[in-house]
């Protein structure tokens, strides 16, 4: 069985800031994660380019709001993560 697609949108340092070494590989030992492996976070719009592929997401401090666009080319989304801090505000009109 193939494992599930992740993309995941946290910076380096959030990561390093919230999850253990081991918590971390364990994740990507079990998924087939795409990692943001820079100090910048995300725009709407990359999310919106880049989502369609992927079956969960994982959001983070600094993540940008989950437009309606995304969401409407997320045909394979079964989950979105957040792994740190509130949701208020994450998901937007549009």
């Amino acid at each position: 069985m193939a494992r599930l697609k992740i993309w995941y949108l946290p910076t380096v340092s959030h990561t390093r800031t919230v999850f253990s070494e081991e918590t971390y590989q364990r994740f990507l030992v079990n998924f087939d994660v795409t990692e943001n492996m820079t100090d910048h976070n995300y725009t709407t719009e990359v999310i919106e380019d880049g989502i369609a592929d992927f079956d969960g997401l994982v959001t983070g401090w600094g993540s940008p709001p989950i437009s309606k666009t995304a969401l409407q080319r997320a045909k394979r989304l079964k989950i979105i993560a957040h792994s740190a801090g509130s949701v208020k505000g994450f998901f937007t009109q549009n």
